[in-house]
């Protein structure tokens, strides 16, 4: 729904080291539109995680606003607000 909503205004980026088999199956199963990359080099030390999934909204400037490990409501009013405060600065 986020990427719905926002997808002409922010950029998403989904990154992923699961084949490409799998990620299409997940995204025909769920209905899913948005792209997904899977990696093709080492990850910045600044991205690196042990739990998946793991979410991060940058701002414009390239600062880690937000750094969110599990399942989150990613169309929470809250992270919609903050979407639009970020988008308005």
């Amino acid at each position: 729904k986020l990427y719905e909503k926002y997808g002409d205004e922010v950029e998403f980026l989904f990154v992923t080291n699961e084949s490409a088999k799998t990620i299409q199956a997940f995204k025909n199963k769920k209905n899913y539109t948005f792209p997904v990359y899977i990696r093709r080099s080492d990850v910045p030390k600044e991205l690196i995680t042990r739990s998946i999934p793991r979410t991060f909204i940058i701002n414009k400037k390239g600062e880690i606003v937000i750094d969110e490990s599990g399942a989150v409501d990613w169309y929470s009013e809250t992270v919609r607000n903050q979407l639009d405060q970020l988008l308005a600065e």
